[in-house]
């Protein structure tokens, strides 16, 4: 798969009482393809929040969780299973994986059936980089489907967002203590990917509405998770003692079964911010498209035989690019696709060193 570099952030040496690490030895690979660009539409005003591209309505895969648990395979790569037949042609899709001193992480983001189907091409994108000291940094978007120019907004949001973060990593002195103090700069980097939007959309000649995407960042260290959320989709990770947390939440709009973008009204003050104190072991954030398998309906909890084979899939490989592969293969195999028709976004990361 063909790949563009990440940031390479030049950050200071760690001062006040930023987390102590190794130097990190970095690598980053992030979105590639993605060739078929849809021309802009004009919209006419919408009357109703639901007619607004940048509010869609979702078809929920599963009524409910029982429903949800008799399709979904409790063990995806389980009793040695890392092979799956792909739904082909896929691409062009997306895929990433990042190296460092305390992390191993791996995303893709392929494009679903339905948008093979009508020849849409994949609205999903991701952005991965680590930045000093054992800092991990994450970017999941999903391009709203009703949005004709979504896929250039899906992208440039999860780039400008992480880079965001990266560059506050390198500059700041002292890490906030508390959640409250971490919420304005999680908000300011959800903010600085809503202003490239909205300057992107006024070079195109179009309404920031055409380029409307989901957006979700997660900064990681190895006793820290922080993440910000605009949307559907959400984080979970796995703690020292393999407990799964759900981070995040997928969010809704005014309107049942909406589904906030960035460009919406009021996003960024009703943005998400989480943060989560202990010992991390792995993470996840992934696109709605996954979120009927991933989370259960009832208390929006992560459902744990989605996630620890994953997580132990994860941890078995030696070699990223093939497990990026692997997963692509799994993300795009009838598993999946008979269930979930979107456009799907998996980020995976396994902490490697325990501070």
């Amino acid at each position: 798969m063909a790949d563009l570099r990440g940031p390479d952030p030049t950050p200071q040496t760690p001062r006040g009482d930023r987390p102590d690490s190794d130097s990190n030895r970095t690598t980053a690979q992030n979105d590639s393809g993605a060739e078929s660009i849809l021309t802009a539409q004009a919209h006419a005003e919408p009357t109703d929040p639901a007619d607004d591209p940048a509010t869609e309505r979702n078809v929920a895969l599963f009524e409910t969780d029982a429903e949800r648990e008799r399709f979904a395979d409790p063990a995806p790569f389980a009793d040695g299973q890392h092979s799956f037949e792909s739904q082909e042609p896929v691409s062009p899709g997306r895929g990433s994986h990042v190296v460092s001193a305390n992390w191993r992480a791996t995303a893709e983001s392929v494009r679903g059936t339905s948008h093979y189907k009508t020849g849409v091409s994949c609205q999903d994108s991701h952005y991965v980089v680590t930045a000093e000291p054992g800092i991990l940094i994450g970017a999941v978007a999903d391009g709203a489907g009703s949005a004709p120019q979504s896929e250039i907004g899906s992208r440039l949001a999860a780039r400008v967002a992480a880079e965001e973060l990266a560059r506050w990593c390198a500059l700041s002195e002292q890490w906030p203590d508390t959640e409250e103090k971490w919420a304005p700069i999680i908000t300011q980097a959800l903010d600085c990917a809503r202003i490239a939007i909205e300057n992107e959309a006024a070079t195109m000649g179009v309404a920031p509405r055409d380029l409307a995407t989901t957006l979700i960042v997660v900064l990681a260290t190895p006793q820290m998770v922080v993440a910000g959320q605009i949307g559907d989709g959400a984080v979970v990770l796995s703690d020292g003692s393999d407990n799964l947390i759900a981070l995040t939440a997928p969010q809704s709009g005014e309107y049942l079964n909406e589904t906030t973008f960035l460009v919406s009204p009021n996003a960024i003050e009703q943005a998400q911010t989480s943060v989560w104190r202990g010992d991390v072991r792995f993470l996840a954030a992934f696109s709605d498209g996954l979120q009927m398998l991933a989370l259960r309906m009832s208390d929006g909890a992560a459902h744990a035989p989605f996630f620890e084979p994953l997580f132990r899939f994860l941890a078995e490989q030696k070699d990223l690019g093939d497990a990026g592969a692997q997963l692509r293969s799994f993300l795009t195999s009838p598993r999946i696709t008979q269930r979930a028709d979107d456009d799907l976004t998996l980020l995976l990361a396994q902490c490697i060193r325990q501070a």
